[in-house]
């Protein structure tokens, strides 16, 4: 399962993971991370879409949850996760949450098109079973 830039999530039973405010323009990968949500995507590339002035993270991720996850991505300190991939409670399945702001960042003939946006987005609907 995907969850992408959400505001909050209630489905504790699945998995208890909270969302937090922190926003950011600049997401960074962390040091041993070999996601593929991440191929092909050089670590400079996830500052500022478009280079211009805006949020490329829309939030955080928190929750007892990510202390068992795959972290991915960080904005302003490590300890603030926005792209981990965390076990459902109870099951093998995962849940790729993702609080980058791909979605307004897609359409090529929007002015804030980025075709990193767009390769996150590819690599994550890639990898769904």
């Amino acid at each position: 399962m995907i969850v992408l830039s959400t505001r909050q999530w209630d489905w504790t039973e699945l998995c208890d993971i909270k969302m937090g405010d922190t926003r950011g323009s600049r997401a960074f990968p962390y040091l041993d991370t070999k996601h593929s949500l991440l191929t092909g995507i050089r670590p400079e590339w996830l500052t500022r879409w478009n280079s211009l002035p805006g949020t490329v993270a829309a939030g955080s991720l928190d929750g007892p949850a990510l202390a068992s996850a795959e972290r991915i991505l960080w904005v302003r300190v490590p300890q603030t996760c926005v792209a981990a991939e965390v076990s459902v409670t109870g099951s093998k399945g995962t849940i790729l949450f993702c609080q980058l702001d791909v979605q307004r960042h897609i359409t090529p003939s929007e002015p804030d098109y980025d075709p990193v946006a767009e390769r996150v987005l590819l690599n994550m609907l890639r990898d769904m079973p």
